[in-house]
């Protein structure tokens, strides 16, 4: 009988053993992906502040260019001049 309760006593150790690995697996997987998004929102935030001061800042300055401000389009294509032409 004291075998059979060692053996139990083993088996019910060794089930928490592994169940706290898990658990600290688990709690540093999560830890890791906490830091992750918050990088992630803090470089967010940082494109955004950036996109705004460019926007409201440079907004007057046509040789700035940002995503609302962008390079005019030509109307019509141009062609260099007869005498300008290669033979």
């Amino acid at each position: 009988m004291k075998g059979v309760n060692s053996q139990i006593a083993i088996l019910v150790c060794s089930d928490l053993a592994l169940q706290i690995c898990k658990f600290a697996s688990l709690k540093q997987l999560i830890a890791n992906e906490l830091v992750t998004t918050r990088r992630t929102c803090s470089k967010l935030v940082a494109s955004n502040t950036l996109q705004t001061i460019a926007k409201t800042e440079y907004a007057d300055e046509p040789h700035i260019r940002t995503p609302d401000n962008e390079l005019p389009k030509p109307d019509v294509l141009t062609t260099q001049p007869e005498e300008f032409r290669l033979q």
